[in-house]
Parts: structure tokens; C-alpha cells; sequence
């Protein structure tokens, strides 16, 4: 029987993959372990490390499992997650990351979940660093909650978990695309499908995730990651792990409600604050009015002197000026007297040169005349 004769699984699990070499065999286990046998799992390499594609080729042969390689996308390979559910023929769709874990019921617990939804996820914690859980305050079941996903910043539901009908994504406008620079890939997913009229959401009651937030493990090696996630693997196979997983859950909750309590309590405080302030509010408005006639007193003195200033610069060019006019009649005059005294000077020399043949003539007569008279 050909693949496309063969009955469409019940469930196909998204796993995008990039540089988690050491985990993704574990999260890989944790999905073919589920108690719903009827599966398929789309690994999408998105421009796999040489690391993930040993550790992919290396990976035990199932055939429920499929590989589909991409070159890096922009983003986290969504362009490839809509090209996988295009093409896809389960009922239902489910995502994992390659660094989280499922619970061994958490599809059974998902699809109960969406007998009368379309989106469902189970009760949202992550696992801190030290062990201990932290719970997302959200029930997607409310409309304030998914208006409150609305906004920018705020997220409550991760990737690893999620479960929907495949029918309700075609009812999308546009399905997974790469999220604008600054956003979440997932929460900008959840935009689009919160503000999608008539689908339903649920939101479980009990944890089927083991979520290890990479951005807490900045500073895990591979190794440490890998020894993290394989702890909690083994335990989670192990007999009384739903119950120890309860209580800690429960003591999540409790810190939880003991920290909103008090964020609570600050918040009542700091508007009795606002209030206190509230009542001087006219004081307040006097205050500030005296203030701006202050201002604009000293703006209009300001003006006055800057007037002056204004004043005294342009009396002082007019000064400029008429000096240098003064001084530029006083230098031509000095030219036209000296020009005249050159004239002067040039007319007696030439008249004094027209003398000279006359001065010759009379020297010579007294010369001949001496002679004459010792003659």
C-alpha cells in the first residue's frame, strides 16, 4: 500500500530542529512513547547542524518518524511548517521542541481536551533550572486571556504542548510565517489564531510538558542540557512520577499565588499613594501655575534684555560704519592732496626745465665778456 493509500495517523507531531544535537533524541522518545500509538513525527531540519543530522541518521530506524530537510530559513522554519500541513492528513496536530519532553499520556490528555475544541494545551509550566516548576497564569478557555496574549511581550503558551485540530488552521488567514524582528515565532502565531473568530480553546489542568527554557540554560553545555532532560526522561517512566510531578505543580501554584498576592497588595498600596495625590490635586494645579507665570515672567524679561542686547549690537555696527565711512573720506583726501602736491611738484620741474638753455646762454655771454675785458 502506497503512502497515500495508507489511513491517515491520527495525530502528526511537529519537531523543528536546528542546533540541539544532544537532546533531540530524547524529545524524539518521549513522543514515540505516548500512550496514542496512531502518530506521525515531522522532524524539520531547519538548516540542521552537522551535529543534528549525525544524531538524526543515527537515530533508530521508526517508520512513524520523517526528516524534512531545509536550507536556514530567516526565522525558525515556518515557511516549512506550513508546507508540512498543507500536505497533511491527521486530525489533529501537535508540537514538540527538540529540548522538551512529553509526558507519556500528554496527546490522550490533549485530544479529550479538543472533543469540544479546536486549540488546546495542558496546564503551563516550565522546569527552572533548579528542578523546581513555574506556572504561566493563563486559561485560554477565558476571552480576557487571549486578549491579554494580544499584546505585545506577553506569552503564556509555548510551542512544545500545543495540540490542534487541523481544520481550524485552514481556517486561518495565513498559517505559520516567519514572526516580524523582536517577536516570538510562537506568539506570533497565537496572535493569529486568537484573533480568528469562532474557534474554541481549552486550557488543561495538569501538566504533559516538561518545557526546559533554553533562554534559563544560557550557560548549560550540551552535556549538562542532555544529562538534565535524561534525568527527568527516567523519571518520568518511573512508578508515582504523576504524583511527585502534582505536588510539585501544587507548590508552583502556591508560589504563584503567594507572589501575585503580594504584587497585589504592592499595587493596592502604591494606588492609596496615587490617591493621597489625587486629593492634592488643586494644591498641585496652584503650584503649577505660579510656576508657569514664574516663567513666563522670566521669558518676558528675558525677551526684554535680548531686545536690548539686540538694540545696543545694532547701534554699535551703525558706529562701525560711520567710523569707516570717516576713515574712507579721510584717506581720499590724503590721496587728492597728495596727487596735488605731485602735480605741484611735476609742473615746477618741467618749468624749471624749460630755463635751462636760457641759464646756458647767459653763463656763456659772462664767460665771453670776462675774456673781453682781460683782453
Amino acid at each position: 500500500m502506497s503512502a497515500a493509500e495508507a489511513p491517515p495517523p491520527l495525530v502528526t507531531v511537529l519537531m523543528p530542529t536546528h542546533s540541539h544535537a544532544t537532546t533531540i533524541g530524547l524529545a524524539l522518545d518521549s513522543v514515540l512513547a505516548q500512550t496514542i500509538r496512531d502518530l506521525e513525527v515531522v522532524v524539520i531540519a531547519d538548516g540542521a547542524t552537522d551535529a543534528v543530522v549525525e544524531a538524526l541518521s543515527a537515530y533508530p530506524g521508526d517508520e512513524r518518524v520523517r526528516v524534512v530537510f531545509r536550507s536556514k530559513s530567516v526565522s525558525r522554519g515556518e515557511e516549512a511548517r506550513h508546507e508540512v500541513l498543507l500536505g497533511c492528513r491527521s486530525t489533529f496536530v501537535a508540537y514538540l521542541g527538540d529540548d522538551d519532553l512529553m509526558l507519556p499520556d500528554h496527546l490522550e490528555q490533549m485530544i479529550d481536551l479538543l472533543a469540544d475544541a479546536d486549540f488546546a494545551h495542558p496546564l503551563p509550566v516550565s522546569v527552572d533550572r533548579d528542578g523546581g516548576l513555574f506556572w504561566y497564569a493563563t486559561d485560554l478557555s477565558r476571552a480576557e486571556c487571549r486578549e491579554w496574549h494580544q499584546h505585545p511581550g506577553r506569552n503564556g503558551v509555548s510551542l512544545s504542548g500545543v495540540v490542534h485540530r487541523l481544520s481550524a488552521y485552514r481556517r486561518l488567514p495565513v498559517g505559520w510565517r516567519p514572526a516580524p524582528p523582536g517577536s516570538w515565532s510562537d506568539h506570533y502565531m497565537w496572535q493569529q489564531w486568537f484573533s480568528t473568530p469562532g474557534l474554541r480553546y481549552r486550557t488543561g489542568t495538569r501538566p504533559a510538558i516538561l518545557k526546559f527554557d533554553a533562554a534559563w540554560r544560557a550557560d548549560f553545555s550540551d552535556e549538562e542540557r542532555r544529562a538534565e532532560l535524561l534525568d527527568w526522561r527516567q523519571r518520568s517512566t518511573g512508578p508515582g512520577f504523576a504524583d511527585e510531578l502534582a505536588r510539585v505543580a501544587t507548590d508552583a501554584l502556591r508560589d504563584f499565588g503567594v507572589r501575585a498576592q503580594l504584587e497585589l497588595a504592592r499595587a493596592v498600596d502604591d494606588l492609596a499613594e496615587t490617591s493621597s495625590l489625587a486629593a492634592r490635586v488643586p494644591e498641585l494645579d496652584r503650584a503649577i501655575a505660579e510656576l508657569h507665570g514664574d516663567v513666563h515672567n522670566q521669558h518676558a524679561e528675558i525677551n526684554r534684555l535680548r531686545d536690548q542686547l539686540e538694540q545696543a549690537r545694532t547701534e554699535r555696527d551703525e558706529a562701525r560704519s560711520e567710523r569707516d565711512e570717516a576713515r574712507s573720506e579721510r584717506d581720499e583726501g590724503r590721496r587728492e592732496r597728495d596727487l596735488i602736491a605731485a602735480t605741484r611738484t611735476w609742473r615746477a620741474h618741467e618749468w624749471a626745465s624749460g630755463l635751462r638753455p636760457v641759464r646756458a646762454l647767459l653763463r656763456r655771454r659772462r664767460t665771453d665778456l670776462a675774456v673781453s675785458e682781460q683782453a
